[in-house]
């Protein structure tokens, strides 16, 4: 992991009456075992391991995660309102 690239990947966002949805284009992802969450002081930093590179995101979003899955080159982080 160490000696791959880091890179941001892309994220869309939606906006949903009780969740918020964060969508990262991860290549080379391929399962949630290979996707690391840490809570920060004003968010999330996102990290996830593909096949040639590594996904470092930073999301301020201060909002308790639901839910995450890996699913055709995407992650999805799901944020509930509170």
């Amino acid at each position: 992991m160490s000696k791959l690239p880091r890179i941001e990947a892309k994220a869309d966002v939606r906006r949903f009456s009780d969740k918020v949805v964060y969508e990262l284009r991860t290549h080379g992802v391929e399962n949630v075992n290979d996707v690391f969450i840490s809570k920060l002081e004003n968010g999330y930093e996102i990290k996830a391991i593909g096949k040639s590179k590594v996904y470092v995101n930073s999301l301020p979003v201060n909002l308790p995660i639901k839910q995450y899955s890996v699913k055709d080159n995407k992650l999805s982080v799901e944020f509930g309102l509170q």
